[in-house]
């Protein structure tokens, strides 16, 4: 059984025209498909379904973005090795480990990303997005750690469950940072919670001249995302904090989705600093397999099994 298409980045394609599927949103979907629905899936069994379902009219047309897709995937795999759950024979892809589960952060990552593919089953769920939110604060977080060692890493979204004014997260982060706070009430309306931070990365020469490396993040979870690219506002923070240097701090933009090189190239511009994508955020296993906790995992793994479960199939 596979997953049904996405309802977003699958356009018809004809001949003539150029390729309408897009190619990410394909790689996302076969990775679904083989991690929520099949243990092996063929390049003929994509082929056919584009068909039926008259995404492509001619089959040969088909196989060529198929192809291109399976490249993409093996990218994928060769740059995140174990840490997904499929490899390849000659011609199909293959599920290497049975529960999803198996493979955590990257389910989580990816059911994220499909909420972009497929909003019909991301509304399913309500419009509280709070909870993904938190989680994918929290596994930002865990792999800044093993991706800049010896870096301090320090969530300060707002929850629910950790509520804190904008003036004492303020007044923390000026004390971490050996900054000086500025007048929080001149620059920020009073019911202002993080002022569009989520993380702050930085490194500690432990020293009180301050002046360390430091990046602001914008960890953004859910389908507005673009709306958040020029989030958190420098300009507000370098008020906030009086920074003793110029060019401090930097920012840093989070996402669940896989961002092609045409993509991140634009999105980095916009952001004006890092971008982590899905593969980024990954990359923390190439240095620790074991950075995501086994109680983050466990959360991951409990918001996860009724998304998974309610995926949309097609026979």
């Amino acid at each position: 059984m596979m997953l049904d298409t996405p309802s977003k980045g699958f356009q018809r394609s004809v001949r003539s025209d150029e390729h309408r599927v897009d190619l990410e949103v394909m790689a996302d979907w076969l990775e679904a498909c083989i991690s929520f629905s099949s243990t092996r899936i063929s390049q003929r069994d994509i082929v056919d379904i584009l068909c039926e379902k008259q995404i492509y009219a001619e089959p040969e047309f088909a196989q060529e973005r198929v192809a291109d897709a399976w490249t993409t995937l093996r990218e994928r795999k060769r740059k995140l090795g174990n840490a997904l759950p499929y490899d390849f024979d000659q011609f199909s892809l293959v599920r290497n480990k049975k529960p999803w589960s198996d493979c955590a952060p990257y389910s989580f990552l990816l059911t994220l990303s499909l909420s972009h593919h497929y909003p019909l089953w991301a509304r399913g769920f309500g419009p509280d997005y709070t909870r993904q939110g938190e989680l994918f604060e929290q596994i930002t977080e865990q792999a800044m750690v093993p991706l800049f060692p010896g870096w301090s890493v320090f969530r300060t979204g707002w929850s629910r469950n950790q509520p804190r004014s904008l003036s004492l997260l303020v007044g923390e982060i000026a004390t971490r940072l050996n900054e000086v706070q500025g007048v929080v009430n001149r620059w920020s309306k009073p019911q202002a919670k993080e002022a569009g931070l989520d993380l702050l990365l930085w490194k500690d020469f432990e020293d009180p001249r301050g002046t360390y490396p430091v990046y602001l993040f914008q960890c953004a979870s859910g389908m507005d995302w673009e709306d958040k690219l020029t989030s958190p506002d420098l300009n507000l923070w370098t008020r906030l904090i009086d920074f003793r240097a110029r060019g401090l701090p930097r920012k840093a933009f989070a996402l669940p989705i896989v961002l092609s090189a045409d993509a991140y190239t634009r999105n980095a511009n916009a952001v004006d600093g890092l971008v982590f994508d899905r593969l980024r955020i990954m990359s923390a296993s190439r240095a620790d397999p074991s950075w995501a906790s086994r109680d983050l995992i466990r959360q991951m793994r409990a918001w996860g099994n009724p998304r998974t479960r309610a995926l949309p199939t097609y026979s």
